[in-house]
Protein backbone atom coordinates (compact mmCIF):
# COMPACT_ATOMS: atom_id res chain seq x y z
CA UNK A 1 0.00 0.00 0.00
CA UNK A 2 1.27 3.22 -0.58
CA UNK A 3 0.00 6.73 0.86
CA UNK A 4 -0.02 10.25 -1.00
CA UNK A 5 -0.79 13.80 0.42
CA UNK A 6 -3.01 16.16 -1.30
CA UNK A 7 -0.72 18.95 -2.51
CA UNK A 8 2.72 17.63 -0.58
CA UNK A 9 5.78 18.42 -2.44
CA UNK A 10 7.57 15.11 -3.48
CA UNK A 11 10.24 14.06 -5.21
CA UNK A 12 9.83 12.97 -8.61
CA UNK A 13 12.35 9.71 -8.32
CA UNK A 14 10.01 8.80 -5.21
CA UNK A 15 7.30 8.60 -6.92
CA UNK A 16 8.67 6.87 -10.11
CA UNK A 17 6.68 3.63 -10.86
CA UNK A 18 4.16 4.54 -8.24
CA UNK A 19 1.73 6.81 -10.44
CA UNK A 20 1.27 6.53 -14.13
CA UNK A 21 2.90 10.13 -15.96
CA UNK A 22 -0.38 11.33 -16.38
CA UNK A 23 -1.38 11.84 -12.41
CA UNK A 24 1.80 14.00 -11.99
CA UNK A 25 1.76 17.78 -11.89
CA UNK A 26 5.53 18.99 -11.58
CA UNK A 27 5.85 22.02 -10.15
CA UNK A 28 9.17 23.33 -10.58
CA UNK A 29 11.21 19.91 -9.52
CA UNK A 30 8.57 18.52 -7.19
CA UNK A 31 5.55 16.05 -7.79
CA UNK A 32 2.20 17.17 -6.44
CA UNK A 33 -0.70 15.10 -6.15
CA UNK A 34 -3.91 17.41 -6.60
CA UNK A 35 -6.89 15.26 -5.49
CA UNK A 36 -7.94 12.62 -2.54
CA UNK A 37 -8.86 9.23 -3.07
CA UNK A 38 -7.48 5.72 -4.17
CA UNK A 39 -6.83 3.34 -6.77
CA UNK A 40 -4.68 0.42 -8.05
CA UNK A 41 -1.61 1.04 -9.45
CA UNK A 42 -0.49 -0.68 -12.40
CA UNK A 43 2.47 0.80 -11.97
CA UNK A 44 3.40 -0.35 -9.11
CA UNK A 45 0.66 -3.34 -8.99
CA UNK A 46 -0.62 -1.96 -5.44
CA UNK A 47 -3.35 0.31 -4.09
CA UNK A 48 -2.24 4.18 -3.61
CA UNK A 49 -4.58 5.78 -1.19
CA UNK A 50 -4.48 10.43 -1.53
CA UNK A 51 -5.07 11.48 1.70
CA UNK A 52 -6.67 15.37 1.95
CA UNK A 53 -3.75 17.72 3.45
CA UNK A 54 -6.15 17.93 5.83
CA UNK A 55 -4.27 14.86 8.04
CA UNK A 56 -0.93 17.39 7.70
CA UNK A 57 0.23 19.45 11.02
CA UNK A 58 2.74 21.98 11.23
CA UNK A 59 5.26 21.05 14.06
CA UNK A 60 8.52 22.65 14.77
CA UNK A 61 11.78 21.37 15.80
CA UNK A 62 12.82 23.40 19.08
CA UNK A 63 16.53 22.65 18.23
CA UNK A 64 16.34 24.11 14.70
CA UNK A 65 13.59 26.29 14.75
CA UNK A 66 12.39 24.78 11.44
CA UNK A 67 8.77 23.52 10.89
CA UNK A 68 7.75 21.21 9.19
CA UNK A 69 3.95 19.35 8.26
CA UNK A 70 3.73 16.30 9.64
CA UNK A 71 0.62 13.89 8.94
CA UNK A 72 -1.19 13.21 11.93
CA UNK A 73 1.61 15.39 13.30
CA UNK A 74 3.96 12.67 13.71
CA UNK A 75 5.23 11.01 10.33
CA UNK A 76 7.08 12.42 7.03
CA UNK A 77 4.77 12.63 3.92
CA UNK A 78 7.32 11.19 2.32
CA UNK A 79 7.88 8.41 4.54
CA UNK A 80 4.44 6.99 4.10
CA UNK A 81 4.56 6.42 0.27
CA UNK A 82 5.76 2.89 0.90
CA UNK A 83 4.78 1.47 3.96
CA UNK A 84 6.12 -1.97 3.44
CA UNK A 85 9.60 -0.18 4.32
CA UNK A 86 7.92 1.88 7.00
CA UNK A 87 7.88 1.15 10.79
CA UNK A 88 6.00 2.81 12.93
CA UNK A 89 7.15 3.23 16.45
CA UNK A 90 4.89 2.04 19.19
CA UNK A 91 3.73 4.96 21.32
CA UNK A 92 4.50 5.12 25.22
CA UNK A 93 0.27 5.31 25.54
CA UNK A 94 0.00 2.10 22.94
CA UNK A 95 2.58 0.11 25.11
CA UNK A 96 0.55 0.86 28.55
CA UNK A 97 -2.79 0.40 26.66
CA UNK A 98 -0.78 -3.59 25.73
CA UNK A 99 0.33 -3.99 28.90
CA UNK A 100 -2.86 -3.76 30.44
CA UNK A 101 -5.55 -5.12 28.50
CA UNK A 102 -7.11 -1.40 27.81
CA UNK A 103 -9.22 -1.19 24.89
CA UNK A 104 -10.10 -4.85 25.16
CA UNK A 105 -14.10 -5.60 25.05
CA UNK A 106 -15.31 -6.85 27.92
CA UNK A 107 -17.87 -9.26 29.00
CA UNK A 108 -20.66 -7.66 31.27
Amino acid sequence: MKILVEECAYDPVLLKGVLPEGRLLLTGDKVKIEHVGYFRSAACDDFVFFLPKVVLEPKTDNATGKTENLVLGKYRPEDLVDLESFKVAESDEEAWRRERGAGRLRRC
